[in-house]
This record gives C-alpha cells, structure tokens and sequence, in this order.
C-alpha cells in the first residue's frame, strides 16, 4: 500500500509509512494512492494521471571556428598586419595579444573564445584610431566570423 501528499493537484511525496517516515503535521496529509502512482502524477479529485512527457529539447548545433594561428592573422589586411606591427612597438595590449598568437606552442585559435574577441576587438579598435580601419563592428564582424578580409579594409 502506498501513501502520497498531494498538493495543488500534484502528488509531490510518496511514503509506505508516513506516520514512521515524517513529522506529524506532514503524515497528517497523506492519503492512500494505487501503487503505480509516483511523485509528480495529476489529481483531479478523482483520477490519478502520470505527468506529461517533457517537451524535446532541440540542442542548437554550435559551429565554433577554430583556425590556424597563421590563418587567424591572415584575416586581417596587408596593411592592417603592418599597422599592427607598428602598434605593438608601443602599444603593450596588442603586444600582449600578438606575442600570445605567435608562441609556437599555439596550434589553434577559437574564434568564439573570449580572449580571441576581446582581443579582436581591441585590436580593431586601435585599427581604427590609426585610421586604418572605417567600420569598427562590420570589420569584428568579419574577422571573428572567420571571412575573408582581404575584401575589405
């Protein structure tokens, strides 16, 4: 024999024993169920029903764009590397950034991790106090989107 406490319609706890197994005040709400209800089955006063099956989940397929260090640079313009090149000198962020792309030791970039694009767009925001880049977001955009930039500058 089972018991269960029902609350808003809900069983929410099944007992065999409920005067053994809980306080007082709570064994006081339990009453008799069939064997095959279980926690979380409807009540409408006269019927037991099991819950409903859960909605499916559609996992999002997330293409994350990993590329060669060298690849990683090359998304970015001729003249945007020699800017680059020229900030590093005295720019310690960018030197930071690109000491860390060029350790041998890397073989991959991750366009979606946070470190790539926050350093993106630092970088591009330099670029363009340097006046070598015009449009700040179109050109984070295409660089983090892993597009070609020779395309554009």
């Amino acid at each position: 024999m089972s018991y269960g406490r029902i609350k808003n319609g809900v069983v929410v706890d099944i007992a065999t024993e409920p005067k053994t197994q809980y306080h007082p005040i709570l064994s006081a709400e339990f009453v008799e169920i069939p064997d095959d209800v279980g926690a979380g089955w409807t009540f409408n006063g006269t019927e037991y029903a099991p819950p409903a099956d859960p909605e499916p989940i559609e996992l999002e397929t997330v293409k994350r764009a990993i590329i060669s260090p060298v690849e990683f640079k090359l998304l970015f313009t001729l003249s945007e590397r020699v800017a680059i090149a020229e900030l590093r000198k005295t720019d310690p962020v960018l030197d930071d950034f690109y000491t860390l792309l060029d350790d041998t030791r890397l073989t991959a970039v991750d366009l979606a991790a946070t470190s790539i694009v926050e350093g993106v767009e630092y970088v591009i925001n330099e670029l363009f106090n340097a006046g070598k880049v015009e449009n700040v977001e179109t050109r984070i955009a295409e660089i983090l989107g892993g597009g070609d930039a020779s395309t554009s500058a």
